[in-house]
């Protein structure tokens, strides 16, 4: 589950923006983004590769449904309890971890967040396509970054660690990989986050830069799945 800002949710269209990474084939089985109507990361009509048995696979999938809607419909908690089952039938779903950690994000949950996410952008790409031969890794890995950006955010303040999660995420940024985030909306938000870091000079010309301020709403704003 991958999104923010001022409680957004929902995709915008993004079909004219030429630097957008493209959609997938909703016909591909398996831990892909699904359709933009659904909004997110699932395991698509078949389950998870990483799962022998045909009926664990279906009830992997139907669990990360499930979650999607939940989450979705902001019920945070209620949409991680269906993500941790679907990760105790497939532990190695790279699907799966990402979208409990944006639901922990969601509950305030960032340390535990972090270290799922950090985990996924620490293995080889390769490795994540082990665990799951379908499950794009190189997308979800791009986002996995800029979904960083957020918990750092609410997790540590305003830092640099945070900021250098999101240029990861533009620097990885091309056609043929799949992102919740439109580019603009990245930007968008990088450029806000950016001013409030480094809101304007001191009396020697030099901006704020270096310091972790604070930047922790009363909720963290809806990351869409």
């Amino acid at each position: 589950m991958f999104q923010p800002q001022t409680l957004r949710s929902g995709h915008e269209s993004r079909q004219n923006d030429a630097a957008e990474p493209q959609p997938a084939d909703p016909a591909i089985p398996f831990c892909v983004y699904i359709t933009p109507v659904a909004r997110g990361r699932d395991c698509g009509a078949s389950g998870c590769l990483a799962i022998q048995d045909m009926k664990s696979r279906e009830d992997h999938e139907g669990l990360l449904k499930a979650g999607l809607k939940l989450h979705e419909a902001r019920r945070y908690a209620e949409a991680l309890r269906y993500f941790e089952r679907a990760t105790r039938l497939a532990p190695d779903c790279p699907v799966a971890a990402y979208n409990r950690a944006n639901a922990m994000h969601m509950l305030g949950r960032d340390s535990e967040a972090y270290s799922i996410l950090r985990e996924l952008i620490g293995v080889p790409a390769a490795e994540l396509e082990r665990r799951c031969p379908n499950a794009r890794p190189l997308s979800l890995q791009l986002d996995a970054h800029f979904l960083l950006f957020w918990v750092v955010l609410d997790y540590r303040g305003l830092c640099a660690e945070a900021f250098e999660y999101a240029a990861e995420h533009l620097r990885r940024r091309r056609r043929g990989l799949q992102s919740v985030w439109s580019i603009r909306e990245v930007r968008a938000d990088l450029a806000e986050m950016r001013r409030r870091w480094n809101p304007k000079p001191n009396k020697r010309g030099a901006g704020n830069r270096g310091i972790a301020r604070s930047w922790h709403p009363k909720r963290p704003r809806h990351r869409r799945a």
